[in-house]
């Protein structure tokens, strides 16, 4: 299984950008097989298999909980996903650990110096699109 993992401080746009790479997804013939949402939905956060091309692409965006992440990539893991995209806060240890015994790519959330909406969305955009080349 590989991983690409957004990694990134609370509430800092992660949710939001694996977002935009399932959609992208979606948009080019990919099919949802599972999602539901995670913890509070007043966050956002989802998980779901994509079957996309040939492959299985999971995602999990519910990273700000350390056993949480932990488990969901085990999880994957035996349900032989090829890909797992999730968010990972950068003040956890033990899901970059976990990480790091598959076949990963580690990619930190940039963040927008104006703090505009405007320049955030430019930035998640960006992030996304570098997510979805990694695929």
């Amino acid at each position: 299984m590989k991983i690409i993992a957004l990694r990134g401080k609370d509430n800092c746009g992660k949710t939001e950008t694996l977002t935009i790479v399932y959609l992208k997804i979606l948009g080019n013939k990919g099919e949802s097989m599972c999602k539901k949402t995670e913890g509070n939905p007043k966050f956002e956060d989802f998980s779901d298999i994509v079957k996309y091309k040939d492959l299985r692409v999971a995602f999990f965006t519910m990273g700000d909980y350390s056993t949480v992440t932990t488990r969901i990539i085990k999880e994957y893991h035996i349900l032989n996903v090829d890909v797992l995209i999730l968010a990972s806060n950068i003040k956890f240890v033990k899901p970059i650990e976990l990480i790091k015994k598959h076949n990963y790519k580690l990619i930190d959330k940039t963040i927008a110096t104006t703090y505009t909406k405007k320049d955030q969305k430019t930035k998640n955009d960006s992030d996304a699109n570098r997510i979805f080349g990694l695929i």
